[in-house]
């Protein structure tokens, strides 16, 4: 990992990620620190993550700090230093004896089968492909949100080759495994840099948080499948992945007769409610699905204090006997 410094010398660079997941930088969970001596100089930190990390969204805090007079003169995450930055980033930590396949393809695309455009709510990578370009593309730096019970557009031109196969999966479950149940359309192309447009509608239950989105366009040599599939190795075509963050969406999960989840901003709190009195059991996670606070409420409604969270957006889960409800929430 490189973190490079302002435009002052000596400072203090370091680096930390939350392995566990408990909100707390521990013991060894330092990637590395070091002083500068020249303005805007990078230090680089190698780590390995542990084999027992949480899987899941956590914290990496980087932080370029300058102590005052009386303070400390080491790396910390989390003191008051006089001068300096910290910023957070999200990293998600899997398991890669599960991790989601990468497929290889023999000719891949040197006759023209490649992916050449995916459109799909935020996301807009157009004129990506080209003849003899990679077979696979990493492009997960791409991500765009997307909600429970939402229904979306996807688009996908197919590149300078006909007839190809083409499809589109999302990891709904977060699993690294993309089932039947989670492909949302395949098709074949009748002409070259053809679009095709596939609504879909994200289930109710998709795993909340990062996961992956994947596009193929596919062409089976000789004695090969001929319907599409995530992992086979075909022997043309390309690869190309990106990352959805599956979000909640206001109002009941599933929809039952139009009730929603009300979130009410008081200077000092927030007020949750929704039309039953039943008791409810309360889950407020990050945008990466990791979860931040359990509660119980008796009577139809929560009070969350500002101190009980940190600033930032977070997704609501309330489950009320046999009646969910779900919604998002800003703390400034």
């Amino acid at each position: 990992m490189d973190v490079t410094s302002g435009s002052y010398t000596q400072d203090i660079l370091g680096a930390w990620i939350d392995f566990d997941g408990n909100d707390v930088f521990g013991a060894g969970e330092e990637l590395g620190n070091g002083v500068t001596s020249t303005a805007f100089q990078t230090l680089s930190f190698t780590f390995t993550v542990p084999a027992n990390a949480a899987l899941g969204g956590t914290v990496l805090r980087a932080r370029c700090v300058y102590p005052g007079t009386g303070q400390i003169t080491v790396a910390d995450p989390c003191y008051n230093f006089d001068y300096g930055q910290t910023e957070d980033y999200t990293v998600i930590i899997t398991d890669p004896s599960t991790s989601l396949c990468i497929p290889v393809s023999a000719n891949g695309t040197n006759d023209g089968d490649f992916v050449n455009g995916v459109l799909l709510n935020t996301i807009n990578n157009g004129n990506s492909g080209s003849t003899g370009g990679p077979t696979y593309q990493d492009y997960t730096a791409q991500n765009t949100q997307l909600g429970r019970g939402s229904t979306y557009d996807l688009e996908v031109q197919s590149g300078d080759y006909q007839p190809d196969l083409m499809a589109a999966w999302i990891d709904y479950n977060a699993d690294d495994q993309l089932d039947a149940n989670e492909l949302l359309a395949s098709w074949v192309t009748n002409a070259i840099f053809q679009t095709a447009v596939v609504t879909f509608v994200v289930p109710n239950n998709a795993a909340l948080g990062a996961t992956t989105f994947r596009v193929r366009c596919m062409y089976p040599g000789n004695g090969q499948i001929n319907t599409a599939d995530p992992c086979y190795d075909f022997d043309y075509g390309e690869t190309e992945d990106y990352a959805v963050i599956i979000d909640v969406s206001t109002g009941v999960v599933p929809p039952t007769s139009g009730s929603e989840l009300s979130v009410r901003y008081a200077e000092d709190h927030l007020l949750l409610s929704w039309p039953t009195s039943a008791a409810a059991i309360i889950k407020i996670m990050d945008v990466a699905g990791r979860e931040v606070l359990t509660a119980n409420a008796p009577n139809g409604s929560f009070r969350c204090e500002n101190t009980m969270l940190a600033g930032g957006t977070y997704l609501v889960e309330v489950t009320a006997g046999t009646e969910r409800f779900s919604g998002r929430l800003m703390v400034r």
